[in-house]
């Protein structure tokens, strides 16, 4: 049989990703979407699109019936599920088959062997691969807190069996917070996963996190493509990945592949897998299998030139694997990162909302993107709005390659994390090779890095002067001299403006010609010797340095880019003061869903304990007390989807 329609039940730019395969090979697409996609950018790379229904309570990316029927309706005689959501449900895989529908994907027993982690981990014993010990959580928390104390070194790490993504997992330093941190986990894994079973290991505080892409036919055939090195995260989250993993000796490389075929070989795994490890010094211990495709699996595809899309619908289709092991060469080397919506300077906060322009230079890299100009990026879902890869003759050059490109993009309307991922590329002890998992932990200045001052100069001089200048040809002074000439030549116009979150008086002034200026910043004084504007870009000479910005103007700022960096600029109102924060009043940090009230109207709190619990883009964000006091007013419930700044609850001071 030939795939001919496949059903990308997923979200984003997977979509877009597996829709240029199967184009390909000569199948259509068709993509699946809920209320709040409706215009989302990945509709328009697909052949067919069907609607879901509303999200806004319901969780149609997760109603397996729900997909089955639009596979069906549709037409469809393939479904493949991508990553996130319903990719590694042992159910959904069995639904599929049983409607008549080839799953793209590992078998059903497959995933279920692989799924739970503690599972998993006794089967890689079972095939002989090295484990880290652990302890797997029972009913009694008080119990399983107490084993692991007088089994394990502290800092230990609390992981969930379900699920993946980093959620639900804490890091422990102190034995004493460990019952309740299990409590807590609990529930996110419940929540998340319908499955609340931990385990407990010992945390590797200088381990890396890499991982191997294998490959499995259903005719006995298993290779492997290659390491990758998954080091850089946040929140135990994947942020850069890097194909091959740098550092290691061929030895290690080599007994990790090997490894990772034969358990592959030992559950018949078929498709696209990948088994990831923790490597300390020259020992490995098996984390997990995902029974999937991966997120980072384009830098696999780079260095091999393995197009591991088309092979998995392929091997779904019943054919060999065109490749033996031997075919496999590494060539180059390739980077990927994942741009977040999100404030890395606020603790990672997620920044939904609308994207009020985001353009990227093409040539420079292979773009993943899962948003346009003018997307709005949902509260609902993960953060993760583009993949962006580069790949060079070695990794020094790919890395570079990926400066530029990060560099040469422009966003705004939604913060992001691409200067703390400029931050790290540009780290020396990044650059110089590997990392470990807790890089960012030691390295926390990386997440609050901007551009410098005399970038952020530039880009505020451009912005606010691109803007004098482009109003005034649309609205020229009819019988007045050019504009900025004034009869006071030393007089300034003043402005006040917000630059990035800062705010800064800008004031400025020009000769007859437009093209000379004197620019005040704050109490530093610039003077602009050569200034030329079109609706794209401005082009400025400042004490002998010719500087080219890129300028894009929004509904409610300018976004200046220049090759240090970017700088969003917005005009404060004069007549409008900082809101000031109502005494007593708790607000919510973003737009999510209430998941956890903590503390009832009447309790006595004191500062920063937890009194409401929401979860918001995959993440959990606690909302503490300021202060000591009492809770007078509760204005939210469990469930509710609140909006940011949006009262959750009113304390008085006495007590």
């Amino acid at each position: 049989m030939t795939i001919t329609r496949i059903l990308a039940a997923n979200r984003g730019e997977i979509v877009s990703r597996i829709a240029r395969s199967a184009r390909r090979r000569g199948a259509e697409t068709v993509a699946v979407y809920a209320a709040s996609d409706a215009d989302a950018h990945y509709l328009s790379d697909a052949d067919v699109a069907y609607y879901l229904g509303d999200d806004e309570k319901a969780r149609p990316y997760l109603d397996i019936a729900l997909l089955i029927r639009a596979a069906q309706e549709t037409r469809c005689d393939a479904v493949h599920p991508g990553f996130g959501f319903v990719a590694e449900n042992a159910t959904f895989a069995r639904a599929v088959i049983d409607s008549g529908l080839i799953w793209i994907g590992p078998s059903p027993a497959a995933i279920d062997a692989m799924g739970p982690k503690v599972q998993a981990k006794r089967i890689a014993v079972q095939a002989g691969v090295a484990v880290l010990e652990s302890i797997e959580l029972t009913d009694d928390v008080e119990a399983a807190a107490l084993q692991a104390t007088r089994t394990l070194t502290p800092p230990l790490l609390v992981k969930p069996s379900a699920g993946g993504g980093g959620k639900g997992m804490h890091r422990v330093d102190d034995v004493k917070d460990l019952a309740k941190v299990l409590v807590a986990a609990q529930r996110e894994a419940q929540a998340s996963f319908g499955d609340p079973t931990l385990f407990i290991e010992r945390y590797l505080e200088t381990a890396r996190h890499v991982e191997v892409q294998v490959m499995a036919d259903t005719h006995g055939n298993v290779i492997h493509l290659g390491t990758r090195d998954c080091s850089v995260q946040r929140r135990h989250q994947k942020i850069i990945e890097e194909a091959p993993a740098p550092g290691l000796s061929e030895e290690l490389a080599a007994k990790m592949c090997t490894a990772s075929v034969e358990l592959a070989r030992s559950i018949e795994y078929t498709g696209a897998g990948t088994v990831e490890f923790m490597v300390f010094g020259d020992e490995y211990a098996f984390l997990e299998m995902n029974t999937r495709l991966q997120v980072e699996h384009p830098v696999t595809e780079q260095v091999t030139g393995v197009d591991l899309v088309d092979l998995q619908i392929a091997v779904a289709d019943g054919a060999r694997l065109p490749i033996v092991q031997d075919d496999v060469a590494i060539t180059g080397h390739s980077f990927e990162v994942r741009l977040y919506a999100e404030d890395p300077a606020a603790g990672f906060l997620p920044s939904p909302g609308v994207v009020d322009v985001f353009e990227w230079d093409a040539g420079l890299a292979r773009w993943e993107v899962g948003v346009s100009s003018g997307s709005r990026v949902s509260p609902k879902y993960d953060p993760m709005i583009a993949k962006i890869v580069t790949t060079g003759r070695n990794r020094d050059e790919a890395r570079l390659q990926m400066i530029r490109a990060l560099r040469g993009m422009v966003i705004g309307g939604v913060k992001t994390n691409r200067d703390m991922l400029l931050a790290v590329l540009s780290n020396v002890s990044f650059a110089d090779g590997c990392v470990p998992t807790r890089f960012l932990d030691d390295n926390p200045d990386l997440a609050i890095t901007r551009p410098c001052a005399k970038v952020r100069a530039v880009n505020v001089i451009a912005a606010v002067l691109s803007d004098v200048v482009l109003r005034r040809r649309a609205e020229p002074l009819q019988g007045f001299a050019p504009f900025g000439w004034r009869n006071v030549r030393s007089a300034l116009t003043n402005v006040e403006v917000m630059a990035d979150d800062e705010a800064m008086s800008v004031g400025y002034r020009s000769d007859r010609t437009g093209r000379q200026w004197t620019v005040e910043l704050d109490d530093a004084v610039f003077e602009v010797e050569s200034l030329t504007v079109d609706t794209n870009h401005v082009d400025l000479v400042i004490g002998g340095i010719r500087h080219r910005v890129a300028v894009r103007f929004t509904d409610s700022s300018i976004v200046a880019a220049s090759i240090g960096g970017q700088t969003v600029v917005s005009e404060l109102d004069p007549l409008v003061g900082e809101s000031e924060a109502i005494q007593g009043r708790l607000a919510s940090p973003l737009p999510g869903t209430v998941i956890s009230i903590e503390r009832a109207v009447g309790d006595q709190v004191e500062a920063g304990e937890v009194l409401v619990v929401i979860e918001a883009m995959k993440m959990e964000h606690s909302v503490r007390a300021v202060e000591s006091g009492v809770v007078t007013a509760l204005h939210v419930k469990v469930g509710e989807v609140v909006e940011h700044d949006q009262t959750l609850v009113e304390m008085d001071d006495e007590k």
